[in-house]
């Protein structure tokens, strides 16, 4: 079984992610880094050619194909939720986390060069929130306050992980 992480944008779920691995003897992927890699450009680069929704779909099959795997914690794209079957596909095999990190600590030190989605008019990662967190509720089997260091959330998310019995 996999673990998945969902949360905003700078929610620290790529941290996490990586971190938790190495704790837990898994392996980690961030989908978003795997879909630049594969694509050989930026999700800005993708946004800029090819639009949002078509991003969406490269997400969509990379969801997919790394729910088929196997001992992996995937760090997902703030939007992956968006779409049901992107969930569904992550849920087949896997325990899922949502990171929740209040909103005024989501704007701290946010790079937007990197987010498409966050460079619009107006207040937009706070936009996305309400979009996105009845979303990341609806779909979490497990919260975790994203408020401490690495170190401690990690720590509080293997003891947590254990007595759900995701992990041994």
């Amino acid at each position: 079984m996999n673990i998945i992480i969902i949360g905003m944008p700078n929610s620290g779920k790529t941290t996490i992610a990586y971190e938790l691995a190495r704790k837990i003897g898994y392996k980690a992927i961030d989908t978003d880094r795997l879909i630049e890699k594969e694509e050989g450009m930026s999700i800005n680069e993708i946004f800029r050619k090819y639009g949002e929704e078509e991003f969406r779909l490269r997400e969509t099959k990379v969801c997919e194909r790394v729910s088929k795997l196997d001992k992996r914690i995937i760090a997902t794209g703030g939007g992956t939720v968006m779409r049901e079957e992107n969930m569904a596909h992550l849920k087949s095999n896997g325990y899922v986390i949502y990171l929740k990190r209040p909103l005024e600590f989501l704007k701290t030190n946010l790079d937007t060069s990197r987010r498409p989605l966050l460079r619009a008019e107006g207040d937009p990662m706070k936009k996305l929130y309400e979009e996105r967190a009845p979303l990341f509720e609806k779909y979490a089997d497990m919260t975790m306050k994203a408020d401490q260091s690495v170190f401690l959330m990690c720590k509080e998310l293997k003891r947590r992980l254990k007595v759900q019995g995701v992990i041994k």
